[in-house]
């Protein structure tokens, strides 16, 4: 949580200068002001402002909703990382690991995509994404997406660059196996057996 407020100021100094050192500088100026004001004064101030509760709160929820604003924009602005899992009668069958993603909004075609060039034949996927999980990496510069897709059958169109006539991806779950592709890319996916999670 610690390290998370130090990265959100950082990014605040960064990206939002103007609006953040406004902000510091008229909470520094009211905090002064109040240390400068006897009681007596205080009270006249109070008495001139008028319903001070109402002020109170509105200002609290001002400062809230800037800062729930820029967290979004925060977490918004960090590089987004995807694993991609493909499951059928619930096992894996495919799994791509930490794909670079551009945007939430290409998760499912992205996702498809790279289904496609795993498995080298168009998939019979379900229509629902399953299970997308969003969480900040350790050192928060990352955000890691993880999505599930059920296939609900394995006998594909086959292409012509596919290496199993009858289907690559059946060839693969018949061997009690599994792809995965993993970063940086440059090779073809490798077949694990069923309860590695990643290539060797």
């Amino acid at each position: 949580m610690i390290r998370e407020f130090i990265e959100l100021v950082k990014y605040a100094c960064k990206e939002k200068k103007v609006i953040f050192i406004t902000f510091v500088v008229a909470l520094v100026a009211i905090i002064l002001a109040f240390q400068n004001f006897d009681r007596a004064n205080l009270k006249l101030f109070w008495d001139h402002f008028g319903d001070w509760p109402t002020a109170v709160l509105t200002l609290l929820i001002a400062v809230s909703v800037f800062f729930w604003e820029l967290r979004q924009d925060w977490r918004e602005s960090r590089e987004k990382k995807l694993t991609v899992i493909f499951t059928y009668e619930d096992k894996e069958v495919m799994r791509c690991n930490n794909a670079t993603l551009s945007s939430e909004a290409d998760l499912r075609a992205l996702s498809q995509q790279i289904g496609r060039q795993m498995a080298k034949e168009n998939l019979k996927l379900k229509p629902m994404l399953d299970n997308v999980k969003k969480e900040l990496s350790d050192d928060k510069k990352e955000m890691h997406y993880e999505v599930s897709i059920c296939l609900w059958q394995l006998e594909g169109e086959t292409s012509s660059r596919s290496e199993d006539p009858q289907g690559r991806l059946k060839g693969v779950f018949d061997r009690g196996s599994k792809l995965v592709w993993e970063p940086p890319f440059l090779e073809e996916p490798k077949e694990v057996k069923q309860n590695a999670s990643r290539a060797d």
